[in-house]
């Protein structure tokens, strides 16, 4: 899908009791009501469910408010981690597709996974 062009929602996860800042999340929302999302949470805070805590709440913000129908993630191969959060998320495995990382990095092959309806509450 490669939303980069679109208009951006970027959201601060921080801890409730603190406000400490734990980890972010970012949706690019593209044409037809599809979205691209990219999260990520500081090695501290890491292995306590706060990811997939912000991008359920990211998803349903963007189903809810937004009317996106489709969210895409790429995950990088060996990021074991961030496909268990895509997956806790609700997001299904759908192939890999040639796309980069980052804004300077050369296209190479990522993990897609795709979340087209919100999961039961």
């Amino acid at each position: 899908m490669q939303a980069a062009a679109g208009p951006v929602r970027a959201f601060a996860l921080r801890l409730a009791d603190s406000e400490e800042l734990v980890g972010g999340c970012e949706l690019r929302l593209g044409d037809g009501g599809t979205a691209s999302m990219s999260y990520w949470t500081l090695p501290v805070f890491r292995q306590r469910g706060l990811a997939t805590r912000g991008v359920v709440l990211a998803t349903r913000y963007a189903f809810d408010a937004l009317g996106v129908t489709e969210i895409e993630v790429e995950i990088e191969p060996d990021n074991v981690a961030s496909c268990r959060v895509a997956q806790r998320a609700g997001f299904t495995a759908a192939g890999t597709i040639q796309a980069s990382p980052g804004a300077d990095a050369a296209p190479r092959t990522m993990l897609r996974f795709v979340l087209r309806e919100l999961p039961s509450r």
